[in-house]
């Protein structure tokens, strides 16, 4: 059983490049089955706020009572798409796998990403199965998608309000083709199958417009998924736990209480 503050590798050999992705995990003591959020920073695919929307965000939500970990993702220059979605697939999938060993309810792993990051999250809720995240060890063998997804001042859309300069850093590229900007647009893969959502901003940023996160939400309204939204409306871009905002302050409780309380699927009716 790993210790309540591990560093564990995804990859069982080493990715090209200096850095090497890692799930920074904090778990509770005990043998509590306990929900599990996996945080993952933003940065615009070109670097990681680890702290701000990274470990304060896990110390928050262990106040809750939920197991958490810190996603340490790939981003450009050293990798590009798909790199950050295999990282967070094989670490949904690590995650499943040792959901015994870490005494996590295996129903209520949910995703928690920040702008950039919170992209990340959304992608890979609906289309973390597409991209390779085998390892060739027992992680393997689970899915890599979420059972609950978090966004907080998401990026969703290549398409509608984008902040371009996430996707130019996604992709490689100065000037992604619109083929390539819908095929990275996350509201656009919404079905019944999505993950239960919850997702809040604020209407004054100016740098990931609320229309992103509108998006999504109306996305999973239409396919009948369970979802929140919650729009501040003060407080631009990068307002992590909403210190100095009484409003925003209240997201990470009402999203405690989400992954807590989210409707479980039945077994019979998905099979």
């Amino acid at each position: 059983m790993k210790n309540d503050s591990d560093f564990i590798p995804l990859w069982p050999q080493p990715v090209p490049g200096a850095f090497q992705p890692a799930l920074h995990l904090r778990l509770h003591p005990g043998e509590t089955r306990r929900p599990f959020v996996l945080v993952v920073p933003g940065g615009g695919y070109s670097c990681r706020v680890d702290r701000e929307e990274g470990e304060e965000v896990c110390d928050c939500f262990l106040g809750m009572g939920l197991h958490t970990a810190v996603l340490q993702y790939r981003y450009a220059p050293q990798a590009h798409f798909p790199e950050p979605m295999r990282d967070l697939a094989r670490a949904v999938r690590m995650v499943r796998c040792h959901a015994d060993d870490w005494r996590i309810d295996p129903q209520r792993i949910a995703v928690c990403g920040f702008s950039a990051g919170g992209h990340l999250c959304a992608w890979g809720s609906v289309r973390g199965d597409t991209v390779d995240s085998l390892a060739g060890d027992a992680a393997d063998a689970f899915s890599p998608l979420p059972d609950a997804t978090v966004l907080s001042y998401a990026v969703v859309s290549g398409l509608d309000h984008p902040h371009m300069g996430s996707f130019q850093n996604l992709l490689g590229k100065e000037v992604p083709t619109q083929e390539e900007l819908a095929a990275m647009s996350a509201e656009r893969f919404v079905t019944a199958q999505t993950p239960p959502a919850f997702i809040w901003c604020t209407a004054a940023d100016e740098t990931v417009p609320w229309q992103n996160s509108a998006a999504y939400a109306n996305a999973c309204l239409a396919a009948g998924v369970e979802m929140s939204l919650h729009i501040y409306p003060n407080g631009g871009h990068g307002t992590h736990l909403g210190q100095g905002w009484p409003d925003i302050s209240s997201w990470p409780a009402l999203a405690a209480h989400f992954i807590k309380t989210f409707r479980v699927p039945d077994a019979s009716t998905t099979a």
